[in-house]
């Protein structure tokens, strides 16, 4: 079974949500944040690669889509619709992740410290927040930023969560642009404000 450090799946992970994005635009500063649809469910259930049985389920707008075809360390993963203004698709994915040898024994705050370990690495590397908060009645830290690594250079938002279990961790990442972070804000602090981990 491979065990992933939770510092190098998170840039793993950054890099498979690229993998579908066009149209990026420049930073922004203000926006609008727009009315949102209804909401369905969204669930993934099954096995991992590794054979460990995994669920979650969150609440999503409607009009976000599955992506079928993602990174096989990726559980789950949707995209938000595409408009004139903003053809990138936005997207959230969750990936669970085994300890690495001495992660499970680490206290929350050394395993935050890892977990942040070289995001400011990015190429124009921008800290937009980092705050603490609850997941599935799990402590997480969630950090947002801006970077150019990726997409010719173009500025991208991320958002990541990350929590632990008592048997596994987790990933959660937005990715947009500036203005479509801003605009579906709501949609991913909904998501993990709705998430159940089993």
């Amino acid at each position: 079974m491979q065990k992933f450090h939770i510092g190098s799946l998170s840039a793993l992970l950054i890099t498979a949500t690229f993998l579908t994005g066009a149209g990026c635009t420049a930073e922004t500063s203000v926006g609008t944040v727009v009315e949102l649809t209804p909401t369905t469910e969204f669930s993934s259930t099954g096995n991992t690669e590794e054979g460990v049985p995994y669920s979650f389920q969150g609440t999503v707008p409607q009009d976000w889509t599955e992506h079928e075809d993602k990174d096989p360390r990726v559980l789950g993963q949707i995209y938000s619709p595409t408009t004139a203004e903003d053809p990138f698709q936005e997207n959230i994915n969750v990936a669970r992740f085994d300890f690495a040898p001495g992660e499970k024994e680490m206290t929350f705050d050394e395993f935050s410290a890892v977990a942040l370990q070289g995001i400011e690495t990015y190429k124009g590397y921008k800290l937009v927040s980092q705050t603490k908060r609850e997941v599935s009645g799990y402590q997480a830290i969630t950090i947002s930023f801006q970077t150019t690594e990726y997409l010719d250079g173009s500025v991208m938002q991320l958002e990541q969560t990350f929590l632990r279990t008592e048997k596994e961790g987790y990933v959660i990442t937005f990715t947009g642009t500036p203005e479509g972070a801003l605009q579906y804000e709501k949609v991913y602090t909904d998501f993990l404000d709705s998430m159940i981990i089993e």
